[in-house]
């Protein structure tokens, strides 16, 4: 006998509900999610609720950097939101809590040691990662955060990145 798809739909929010148990989430928030959606859509939903993927915001005025920066931390399964300067990126950081921001030194506007001060401020529990060509720019960062950020001399490749990124994150 073919299972209705009702009868699938039930197994389904079943058995995540018991994952969401297993995990210490709400499991009236997945039923809440099966309720209102297809179950594909629904599946989806309470994937991202369950395993949440890790947000990083990724700030560099170089255009090719950043957006190859999105590709590669993009498919390594990374939440990425970036931006091209300072300003910008406090303008995302109003709307999206990073678990990392990575920032390049030198920017028009506004230092990457200024922004992720800035950060730190509205987002304290987010990892921050200082990108520069020059070592001497890491001396700018204020004692009291140079434990909290990482620093990254550039040139490096992006493949290096992944394992930065990997190796903050788990800090």
């Amino acid at each position: 006998m073919e299972e209705t798809l009702f009868q699938k739909t039930q197994g389904k929010q079943l058995e995540y509900i018991h994952k969401a148990i297993d995990l210490g989430k709400n499991p009236a928030k997945v039923s809440e999610i099966f309720r209102r959606n297809d179950i594909d859509c629904a599946i989806e939903e309470v994937e991202d609720y369950l395993n949440p993927k890790q947000k990083i915001l990724f700030v560099d005025d170089d255009r090719m950097l950043v957006e190859m920066g999105n590709i590669i931390l993009g498919k390594a399964g990374y939440d990425v939101r970036t931006a091209i300067s300072g300003e910008e990126a406090m303008k995302t950081a109003e709307n999206y809590e990073p678990d990392l921001t990575i920032s390049d030194y030198s920017m028009p506007g506004m230092t990457g040691v200024e922004l992720l001060l800035k950060i730190n401020q509205i987002h304290p529990n987010s990892k921050l990662m200082l990108c520069s060509g020059s070592e001497d720019y890491f001396k700018e960062i204020p004692e009291e955060y140079r434990d909290r950020v990482t620093t990254v001399l550039k040139p490096y490749r992006l493949p290096e990145l992944q394992d930065l990124v990997k190796y903050s994150l788990e800090e």
